[in-house]
Protein backbone atom coordinates (compact mmCIF):
# COMPACT_ATOMS: atom_id res chain seq x y z
CA UNK A 1 0.00 0.00 0.00
CA UNK A 2 1.21 3.52 -0.76
CA UNK A 3 2.94 5.15 2.48
CA UNK A 4 0.92 8.62 1.31
CA UNK A 5 -2.34 6.91 0.91
CA UNK A 6 -1.72 5.35 4.65
CA UNK A 7 -0.86 8.73 5.65
CA UNK A 8 -4.24 10.63 4.06
CA UNK A 9 -6.78 7.92 6.52
CA UNK A 10 -9.08 9.57 9.13
CA UNK A 11 -7.66 7.15 11.48
CA UNK A 12 -4.05 8.60 10.69
CA UNK A 13 -4.78 11.77 10.56
CA UNK A 14 -6.86 12.04 13.88
CA UNK A 15 -3.59 10.56 15.94
CA UNK A 16 -1.45 13.44 14.42
CA UNK A 17 -4.22 15.94 15.13
CA UNK A 18 -4.34 14.51 18.75
CA UNK A 19 -0.71 14.34 18.77
CA UNK A 20 -0.57 18.01 17.34
CA UNK A 21 -2.46 19.37 20.31
CA UNK A 22 -0.73 17.15 23.20
CA UNK A 23 2.84 19.11 21.78
CA UNK A 24 1.39 22.53 21.50
CA UNK A 25 -0.51 21.99 24.62
CA UNK A 26 2.53 20.45 26.50
CA UNK A 27 5.02 23.74 25.01
CA UNK A 28 2.87 26.40 25.44
CA UNK A 29 2.73 25.33 29.16
CA UNK A 30 6.45 25.27 29.49
CA UNK A 31 7.36 28.79 27.49
CA UNK A 32 4.86 30.19 30.52
CA UNK A 33 6.77 28.45 33.15
CA UNK A 34 9.93 29.76 31.55
CA UNK A 35 8.67 32.97 29.86
CA UNK A 36 9.78 33.71 26.13
CA UNK A 37 11.78 36.19 27.36
CA UNK A 38 13.81 34.22 29.41
CA UNK A 39 14.55 32.26 26.30
CA UNK A 40 14.88 35.19 24.06
CA UNK A 41 17.50 36.19 26.72
CA UNK A 42 19.48 33.01 27.25
CA UNK A 43 19.63 32.88 23.36
CA UNK A 44 21.30 36.12 23.02
CA UNK A 45 23.56 36.06 25.67
CA UNK A 46 25.05 32.04 24.08
CA UNK A 47 28.47 32.01 23.43
CA UNK A 48 28.70 31.84 19.07
CA UNK A 49 31.66 29.50 19.12
CA UNK A 50 30.59 26.70 21.17
CA UNK A 51 26.99 26.78 19.16
CA UNK A 52 29.44 26.31 16.18
CA UNK A 53 31.09 23.53 18.15
CA UNK A 54 27.60 21.77 18.37
CA UNK A 55 26.39 22.77 14.80
CA UNK A 56 29.75 21.05 13.13
CA UNK A 57 29.26 18.27 16.09
CA UNK A 58 26.06 17.67 14.70
CA UNK A 59 27.10 17.88 10.87
CA UNK A 60 29.79 15.31 11.52
CA UNK A 61 27.13 13.03 13.32
CA UNK A 62 25.06 12.72 9.99
CA UNK A 63 28.30 12.66 7.62
CA UNK A 64 29.33 9.60 9.71
CA UNK A 65 25.72 7.74 9.78
CA UNK A 66 26.16 8.16 5.65
CA UNK A 67 29.67 6.50 6.19
CA UNK A 68 28.36 3.51 8.02
CA UNK A 69 25.40 3.29 6.03
CA UNK A 70 27.14 3.34 2.82
CA UNK A 71 29.51 0.42 4.09
CA UNK A 72 26.54 -1.46 4.94
CA UNK A 73 24.73 -1.04 1.17
CA UNK A 74 28.54 -1.88 0.00
CA UNK A 75 28.44 -5.39 2.11
CA UNK A 76 25.09 -5.75 -0.21
CA UNK A 77 26.49 -5.35 -3.19
CA UNK A 78 25.02 -1.92 -3.66
CA UNK A 79 27.82 0.69 -4.64
CA UNK A 80 26.30 4.03 -4.70
CA UNK A 81 28.22 7.27 -4.50
CA UNK A 82 28.96 8.60 -1.17
CA UNK A 83 27.67 12.11 -1.95
CA UNK A 84 24.53 10.19 -2.79
CA UNK A 85 24.76 8.42 0.52
CA UNK A 86 24.85 11.82 2.48
CA UNK A 87 22.26 13.38 0.81
CA UNK A 88 19.82 10.33 1.65
CA UNK A 89 20.74 10.74 4.92
CA UNK A 90 19.73 14.75 5.07
CA UNK A 91 16.45 14.20 3.67
CA UNK A 92 15.83 11.08 6.33
CA UNK A 93 16.62 13.98 9.21
CA UNK A 94 14.16 16.51 7.38
CA UNK A 95 10.96 13.50 6.64
CA UNK A 96 11.82 12.02 10.47
CA UNK A 97 11.51 15.16 11.68
CA UNK A 98 8.44 16.61 9.32
CA UNK A 99 6.72 12.90 9.66
CA UNK A 100 5.46 11.07 12.96
CA UNK A 101 6.07 7.32 13.60
CA UNK A 102 9.11 7.30 12.14
CA UNK A 103 7.91 7.11 9.00
CA UNK A 104 10.17 9.63 7.76
CA UNK A 105 12.41 6.79 7.47
CA UNK A 106 10.64 5.49 4.14
CA UNK A 107 11.55 8.88 2.48
CA UNK A 108 15.55 8.47 2.95
CA UNK A 109 14.64 4.43 1.33
CA UNK A 110 13.32 6.34 -1.95
CA UNK A 111 15.50 9.27 -2.20
CA UNK A 112 18.78 6.29 -2.34
CA UNK A 113 16.49 4.68 -4.79
CA UNK A 114 15.74 8.08 -7.07
CA UNK A 115 19.30 9.14 -6.19
CA UNK A 116 20.87 5.91 -6.79
CA UNK A 117 19.24 3.26 -8.10
CA UNK A 118 19.35 1.57 -5.20
CA UNK A 119 16.57 -1.60 -5.05
CA UNK A 120 14.03 -0.79 -2.09
CA UNK A 121 14.13 -3.83 -0.95
CA UNK A 122 17.50 -3.91 -0.20
CA UNK A 123 17.64 -0.11 0.91
CA UNK A 124 14.80 -1.18 3.77
CA UNK A 125 17.01 -4.03 5.19
CA UNK A 126 19.96 -2.03 4.97
CA UNK A 127 18.19 0.33 7.15
CA UNK A 128 17.04 -2.56 9.60
CA UNK A 129 20.76 -3.47 10.52
CA UNK A 130 21.45 0.33 10.65
CA UNK A 131 18.98 0.02 13.41
CA UNK A 132 20.13 -3.33 15.22
CA UNK A 133 23.96 -1.64 14.74
CA UNK A 134 22.15 1.36 16.52
CA UNK A 135 20.62 -0.29 19.52
CA UNK A 136 24.74 -1.93 19.89
CA UNK A 137 25.90 1.61 20.03
CA UNK A 138 23.04 3.45 22.35
CA UNK A 139 23.29 -0.08 24.76
CA UNK A 140 27.05 0.91 25.42
CA UNK A 141 26.94 4.21 25.43
CA UNK A 142 23.70 4.27 27.87
CA UNK A 143 25.75 1.23 29.69
CA UNK A 144 29.33 3.43 29.93
CA UNK A 145 27.69 6.47 30.63
CA UNK A 146 26.36 4.89 33.81
CA UNK A 147 29.11 3.28 35.11
CA UNK A 148 31.13 6.88 34.64
CA UNK A 149 28.26 8.52 36.83
CA UNK A 150 28.74 5.78 39.18
CA UNK A 151 32.67 6.41 39.59
CA UNK A 152 31.76 10.33 39.76
CA UNK A 153 29.03 10.49 41.91
CA UNK A 154 28.48 11.20 45.60
CA UNK A 155 25.34 8.73 46.15
CA UNK A 156 24.99 6.29 48.27
CA UNK A 157 26.15 2.64 48.25
CA UNK A 158 22.37 0.54 47.15
CA UNK A 159 22.37 3.27 43.93
CA UNK A 160 25.69 3.02 42.91
CA UNK A 161 25.45 -0.90 42.88
CA UNK A 162 22.22 -0.27 40.79
CA UNK A 163 24.07 2.09 38.25
CA UNK A 164 26.97 0.09 37.75
CA UNK A 165 24.82 -3.19 37.44
CA UNK A 166 22.67 -1.51 34.69
CA UNK A 167 25.87 -0.05 33.27
CA UNK A 168 27.84 -3.58 33.25
CA UNK A 169 23.85 -4.47 31.76
CA UNK A 170 23.94 -2.00 29.09
CA UNK A 171 27.44 -3.09 28.11
CA UNK A 172 26.69 -6.64 28.08
CA UNK A 173 23.54 -6.24 25.97
CA UNK A 174 25.70 -4.60 23.39
CA UNK A 175 28.26 -7.01 22.81
CA UNK A 176 25.94 -9.92 22.98
CA UNK A 177 23.85 -8.51 19.97
CA UNK A 178 27.52 -8.31 18.29
CA UNK A 179 28.47 -11.94 18.92
CA UNK A 180 24.84 -13.53 18.62
CA UNK A 181 24.81 -13.99 14.65
CA UNK A 182 28.59 -15.89 14.75
CA UNK A 183 27.96 -18.25 18.01
CA UNK A 184 24.94 -20.82 17.35
CA UNK A 185 24.69 -21.39 20.81
CA UNK A 186 23.29 -17.82 21.79
CA UNK A 187 20.82 -18.25 18.53
CA UNK A 188 19.56 -21.32 19.96
CA UNK A 189 19.48 -19.85 23.53
CA UNK A 190 17.65 -16.40 22.37
CA UNK A 191 14.93 -18.55 20.46
CA UNK A 192 14.53 -20.88 23.83
CA UNK A 193 14.16 -17.43 25.70
CA UNK A 194 11.22 -16.40 23.42
CA UNK A 195 9.71 -19.84 23.25
CA UNK A 196 9.15 -19.50 27.24
CA UNK A 197 7.51 -16.01 26.95
CA UNK A 198 3.57 -15.41 27.28
CA UNK A 199 2.10 -16.04 23.45
CA UNK A 200 1.35 -12.63 22.87
CA UNK A 201 4.69 -11.08 23.19
CA UNK A 202 6.38 -14.04 21.46
CA UNK A 203 4.05 -13.42 18.44
CA UNK A 204 5.71 -9.69 18.14
CA UNK A 205 9.70 -10.53 19.77
CA UNK A 206 9.94 -13.56 16.98
CA UNK A 207 9.80 -12.05 13.58
CA UNK A 208 12.17 -9.14 15.22
CA UNK A 209 14.59 -11.92 16.47
CA UNK A 210 14.41 -13.74 12.89
CA UNK A 211 15.24 -10.33 11.32
CA UNK A 212 17.74 -9.83 13.38
CA UNK A 213 19.70 -13.10 12.37
CA UNK A 214 18.78 -12.40 8.72
CA UNK A 215 20.01 -9.33 8.58
CA UNK A 216 23.21 -9.77 9.95
CA UNK A 217 23.82 -13.35 8.31
CA UNK A 218 25.54 -11.45 5.31
CA UNK A 219 27.89 -9.33 7.62
CA UNK A 220 28.87 -11.93 10.29
CA UNK A 221 30.53 -13.93 7.13
CA UNK A 222 33.45 -11.37 7.71
CA UNK A 223 33.93 -10.67 11.70
CA UNK A 224 36.32 -7.67 11.22
CA UNK A 225 33.45 -5.83 9.35
CA UNK A 226 30.99 -6.32 12.33
CA UNK A 227 33.18 -4.82 14.48
CA UNK A 228 34.06 -2.01 12.28
CA UNK A 229 30.42 -1.07 12.28
CA UNK A 230 30.09 -1.68 15.74
CA UNK A 231 32.83 0.44 16.71
CA UNK A 232 31.40 3.21 14.17
CA UNK A 233 28.36 3.12 16.18
CA UNK A 234 29.71 3.07 19.22
CA UNK A 235 31.50 7.05 18.09
CA UNK A 236 28.63 7.40 15.86
CA UNK A 237 26.17 7.69 19.51
CA UNK A 238 29.29 9.43 21.58
CA UNK A 239 28.42 12.17 19.20
CA UNK A 240 25.17 13.39 20.61
CA UNK A 241 26.68 13.40 24.25
CA UNK A 242 29.34 15.39 22.95
CA UNK A 243 27.08 17.73 21.23
CA UNK A 244 24.80 18.30 24.68
CA UNK A 245 27.84 19.10 26.64
CA UNK A 246 28.41 21.98 23.69
CA UNK A 247 24.96 23.30 24.55
CA UNK A 248 24.95 23.32 27.73
CA UNK A 249 28.69 25.16 27.63
CA UNK A 250 27.03 27.25 25.43
CA UNK A 251 24.53 28.61 27.66
CA UNK A 252 27.36 28.91 30.23
CA UNK A 253 25.97 25.90 32.15
CA UNK A 254 28.09 22.96 33.05
CA UNK A 255 27.42 19.37 32.85
CA UNK A 256 29.67 16.40 33.77
CA UNK A 257 30.91 14.34 30.34
CA UNK A 258 28.90 11.22 32.12
CA UNK A 259 25.65 13.09 32.50
CA UNK A 260 25.51 14.32 28.65
CA UNK A 261 25.86 10.58 27.34
CA UNK A 262 23.58 9.46 29.59
CA UNK A 263 20.56 12.63 28.95
CA UNK A 264 21.63 12.36 25.16
CA UNK A 265 21.00 8.37 25.40
CA UNK A 266 17.71 8.54 27.22
CA UNK A 267 16.93 11.43 24.82
CA UNK A 268 16.98 8.95 21.58
CA UNK A 269 15.11 6.21 23.75
CA UNK A 270 12.61 8.72 24.15
CA UNK A 271 12.35 9.02 20.55
CA UNK A 272 11.07 5.42 19.88
CA UNK A 273 7.50 7.04 21.82
CA UNK A 274 4.58 8.51 19.82
CA UNK A 275 5.39 12.13 18.56
CA UNK A 276 4.16 15.42 17.05
CA UNK A 277 5.45 16.33 13.82
CA UNK A 278 8.75 18.06 14.27
CA UNK A 279 8.88 16.68 18.20
CA UNK A 280 6.93 19.56 19.05
CA UNK A 281 6.41 19.63 22.98
CA UNK A 282 7.57 16.86 23.74
CA UNK A 283 11.29 16.98 22.74
CA UNK A 284 11.65 19.81 24.94
CA UNK A 285 9.55 17.98 27.43
CA UNK A 286 11.55 14.68 27.56
CA UNK A 287 14.49 17.07 27.61
CA UNK A 288 13.58 18.96 30.48
CA UNK A 289 12.51 15.96 32.86
CA UNK A 290 15.70 14.40 31.98
CA UNK A 291 18.26 16.92 32.75
CA UNK A 292 16.09 17.72 35.88
CA UNK A 293 16.73 14.41 37.26
CA UNK A 294 20.55 14.81 36.20
CA UNK A 295 20.72 17.41 38.44
CA UNK A 296 20.60 20.01 36.26
CA UNK A 297 18.10 23.70 37.16
CA UNK A 298 14.75 22.88 35.71
CA UNK A 299 14.32 26.55 34.30
CA UNK A 300 18.06 26.48 33.03
CA UNK A 301 17.48 23.03 31.23
CA UNK A 302 14.74 24.04 29.17
CA UNK A 303 16.30 26.58 27.99
CA UNK A 304 18.84 25.00 26.82
CA UNK A 305 16.65 22.29 25.05
CA UNK A 306 14.42 24.94 23.65
CA UNK A 307 17.61 26.36 22.16
CA UNK A 308 18.53 22.67 20.96
CA UNK A 309 15.38 21.67 19.63
CA UNK A 310 15.17 25.18 17.44
CA UNK A 311 19.05 24.57 15.91
CA UNK A 312 18.19 20.99 15.08
CA UNK A 313 14.72 22.04 12.94
CA UNK A 314 17.04 24.72 11.32
CA UNK A 315 19.63 22.19 10.36
CA UNK A 316 17.08 19.31 9.36
CA UNK A 317 15.50 21.92 7.10
CA UNK A 318 18.31 23.52 5.30
CA UNK A 319 20.64 20.29 4.65
CA UNK A 320 17.36 18.53 4.13
CA UNK A 321 15.62 21.25 1.61
CA UNK A 322 18.77 21.65 -0.19
CA UNK A 323 19.67 17.61 -0.30
CA UNK A 324 15.91 17.16 -2.06
CA UNK A 325 15.89 20.37 -4.26
CA UNK A 326 19.74 18.67 -5.53
CA UNK A 327 17.46 15.31 -5.84
CA UNK A 328 14.91 16.58 -7.75
CA UNK A 329 12.49 15.37 -4.87
CA UNK A 330 9.73 17.05 -3.17
CA UNK A 331 8.27 15.34 0.31
CA UNK A 332 5.20 14.06 -1.67
CA UNK A 333 6.97 11.82 -4.07
CA UNK A 334 9.83 11.22 -1.25
CA UNK A 335 6.90 9.20 0.25
CA UNK A 336 5.73 7.49 -2.80
CA UNK A 337 7.19 4.25 -2.24
CA UNK A 338 3.73 2.23 -3.99
CA UNK A 339 3.94 4.05 -7.14
CA UNK A 340 4.35 2.19 -10.34
CA UNK A 341 7.87 1.61 -10.86
CA UNK A 342 8.99 2.65 -7.31
CA UNK A 343 8.72 -0.66 -5.75
CA UNK A 344 10.54 -2.71 -7.68
CA UNK A 345 14.18 -4.16 -7.20
CA UNK A 346 15.81 -4.30 -10.49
Amino acid sequence: MRITRELNTMDFRARLLLLSLIGASILVLLLVHVGVSGIASALRGAYPSWILAALTLDLAFYILKAVRWRRILGDMALQIPYITVLKATFIGYLTNMLVPFRLGELGRAYALKKGGGAPLSLTILSMAVESLFDTMGIGFILGLSLLLMAESSALNAAVLRALKLLGYGGVALSLILLAAPRINILKRLGMRLIGVLPDKIRRRLKPLTLNYYTGLAGLSRRGMDLILLWGLSTLLWVIPGLCTAAFFKAFKAGLAPAKALLGSMLLQISFAAPAPPGYAGTFEAYWALIYRLLGCDAVEALEVGVAYHLFNLITATTLGGLSMLWLNLTLTKALQLGSPGVGETS
